[in-house]
């Protein structure tokens, strides 16, 4: 308000795909030269995520241990809306940014006589399990520096049933998902027959971007697998690999694993891509005398993923 940012005004509100997005009670601009930002989330929870106000906007993200429970970050930037105009549509188009960085491991067999079982995926590194991102900038108070202790994150293999509270159990892989040629997306993520998403996962490493590039720093994936021959399984073999990748703020990274008949060789790989499925959202921009003054704090696009959508 008049170059200044003031308190939440639209605080912790709930939108839904089948509402198309649009909140219960509308907000209005009152002035041109007011700045707005726009934080969005899901799913919708506010653990893990402290909203302070003022002249600086900022939220406190802790990242939750259980990737099951992680929470997805968006902002819109607020230097791209300033000297905001009345659109003749009655609506302002707010381009949304991943706040965080996304990670998750695939696995595959070369298809040849031997199978494996993975029983266990982590990853372990010196992430950041909390940090402040300045809204108006879109940037991290730690500016992707490893921190000074350890964290351990574990891909879930396979959900087997669910808790009193309804909460996920997960396994270890079982023998009746053997790898194959096919990847396992440990993601959850599912496809159709076509290869396109049927449904997003929630099996994602959600990480506040990290370098791990220099040297010394990379973390380390690790893969606890069996292999079969005859119907024997095998002991428990552990293969781990060093990943000196830098984790961009807005970026997706697969690791691909790749278990060759020759028992002492996985093939491992890291892809990236953009992360901007579904970021834009529209907001309606009233025609009438506004009633009061406000702007909206989780305006929410579409979900990337249902479970990491608000």
């Amino acid at each position: 308000e008049n170059g200044k940012f003031v308190a939440n005004l639209w605080d912790g509100v709930e939108l839904t795909k089948t509402n198309n997005w649009v909140p219960a009670t509308p907000k209005y601009w009152t002035n041109d030269t007011d700045k707005y930002t726009f934080l969005a989330y899901a799913p919708y929870s506010d653990a893990g995520i402290k909203v302070t106000t003022g002249l600086t906007p900022a939220v406190e993200y802790t990242v939750n241990s259980d990737l099951s429970k992680q929470i997805d970050l968006l902002y819109a930037n607020a230097e791209d809306h300033v000297n905001m105009v009345k659109p003749d549509n009655n609506t302002v188009t707010l381009k949304f940014n991943h706040a965080l960085s996304r990670l998750t491991v695939k696995a595959s067999a070369t298809g040849e006589a031997f199978k494996f079982d993975v029983k266990e995926v982590f990853i372990e590194g010196k992430f950041n399990t909390k940090d402040v991102l300045t809204l108006a900038t879109g940037a991290w108070t730690n500016n992707g520096a490893v921190a000074a202790t350890d964290a351990k994150y574990t891909f879930h293999t396979k959900e087997t049933g669910k808790d009193a509270e309804n909460n996920p159990i997960y396994t270890a892989y079982a023998e009746s998902n053997a790898l194959t040629s096919t990847p396992i997306d440990y993601s959850g993520t599912t496809y159709d027959a076509e290869g396109k998403v049927a449904e997003y996962g929630n099996n994602y490493l959600m990480m506040i971007p990290t370098n791990f590039s220099g040297e010394g720093n990379a973390a380390k994936l690790t893969v606890k697998y069996t292999t079969y021959y005859m119907d024997k399984e095998s002991n428990v073999n552990t293969a781990t690999f060093d990943v000196p990748t830098d984790f961009v703020q807005g970026k997706a990274y697969v690791i691909n694993l790749v278990f060759t008949k020759d028992l002492d060789v996985i093939k491992f790989a890291v892809d990236v891509a953009d992360w901007d499925e579904n970021t834009t959202a529209q907001e309606e921009y009233p025609a009438d005398e506004p009633e009061e003054n406000g702007t909206e704090e989780p305006a929410n696009p579409e979900p990337e993923d249902p479970a990491q959508g608000e």
